[in-house]
């Protein structure tokens, strides 16, 4: 992987796992900062400044004194900038090492941090500026410095240089993250395929703890499916067909769910090459009518869907439990998804309209 893949890699692992699953905010100390998701803008920056680094060679823009110095200020203070983004970086995933001990720092801070230097008491230190040998491929700087008698002192730095050694700091950070990513995706794995075993032995409530504690971004993927209306679910189960569909959706597209992660972190985080589990969510067919009850819209919304099927008894059924309990979110989407399931077992030609 290039620098460029290894930080889209970090980034999906920060947005798709760390920012989802408390199982990663546990073993990264998630705090209060990091809830801001201030990382967020370090990816960002990332994005906007990286092309500037790595096409700065093959830019091929009229040279002139004026933009030499403008290009080497803003190669430098790009470098700079990006250092302390690693630094964020370097903390959001538990590290703290020094990073600032290197030339390109040094070179930032002498020509462009502070060009006139003093000590702490305030006497003079040194002093630079440009030299006008300065272009595109060199920086070239005059340097009157204490330690020399103030004496003149040409300095050159190829710009080649200069990228090359901040394109490796990059890497070497970037894999450091990656390693410990790789550490992490390791165990959480193995968390997956300890749900998925005991998925159908476990206790309900055990397996729902389990879900909580390691996979608990699936609570989400659907509103019945939260922790508190699963659990509803589950002791209605034997009340009404609809609750017991929605446990019986919840398991299986928990399954899908487990085996899905599993294929994406052999291939993607892990790189291992290992058989792909075949899996197949309950995924039926909708329209966008059927789309619009979610929302009991004013048209296609509950009281549509009971003239259209007035004479189905099971399906009247669930829209006057819908209509029962809008501001019900548990009971409403309890009987969406098992209305659903009904007009496709029993009206599947509705979907095709």
């Amino acid at each position: 992987m290039n620098t460029i893949e290894k930080l889209h890699l970090i980034e999906s692992v920060w947005r798709n796992y760390i920012w989802e699953y408390d199982f990663f905010r546990e073993k990264l100390n998630f705090d209060d900062e990091s809830k801001t998701n201030y990382v967020g803008v370090i990816f960002g920056y990332f994005h906007d400044t990286l092309p500037i680094i790595t096409n700065y060679l093959n830019d091929k823009s009229p040279s002139s004194l004026n933009n030499d110095f403008l290009n080497s200020i803003g190669l430098l203070q790009v470098i700079y900038l990006q250092q302390d983004l690693v630094i964020e970086l370097n903390k959001s995933f538990g590290f703290s090492h020094d990073i600032t001990s290197n030339t390109n720092r040094e070179l930032r801070n002498e020509l462009i941090g502070h060009p006139i230097s003093r000590f702490q008491n305030r006497t003079l230190k040194s002093f630079c500026l440009f030299g006008y040998e300065t272009s595109r491929n060199k920086i070239v700087y005059l340097k009157y410095a204490q330690n020399n008698n103030f004496k003149f002192q040409a300095k050159e730095y190829q710009t080649n240089e200069i990228i090359e050694n901040h394109i490796k700091l990059l890497d070497k950070n970037f894999e450091l993250i990656l390693n410990k990513i790789k550490r992490l995706f390791t165990e959480f794995k193995k968390q997956l395929n300890l749900i998925l075993e005991n998925i159908h032995t476990t206790t309900f409530e055990i397996l729902i703890e389990e879900i909580s504690k390691n996979f608990n971004f699936y609570f989400k993927s659907d509103i019945v499916f939260s922790r508190e209306n699963i659990l509803k679910t589950y002791n209605l189960k034997d009340k009404a067909l609809r609750y017991n569909y929605n446990l019986k959706l919840f398991l299986s597209n928990l399954k899908c769910s487990l085996i899905e992660n599993i294929n994406t972190i052999n291939k993607t985080y892990l790189r291992k090459k290992e058989n792909v589990i075949e899996y197949k969510y309950i995924d039926l067919p909708s329209n966008y009518t059927f789309g619009k009850l979610y929302s009991n819209h004013p048209i296609f919304g509950i009281n549509y869907f009971k003239e259209r099927f007035s004479f189905d008894k099971e399906i009247i059924i669930e829209l006057e439990n819908m209509e029962n309990n809008i501001g019900n979110d548990f009971q409403y989407y309890c009987s969406y998804n098992y209305l659903q399931h009904l007009i496709n077992e029993k009206h599947p030609s509705f979907f095709n309209e």
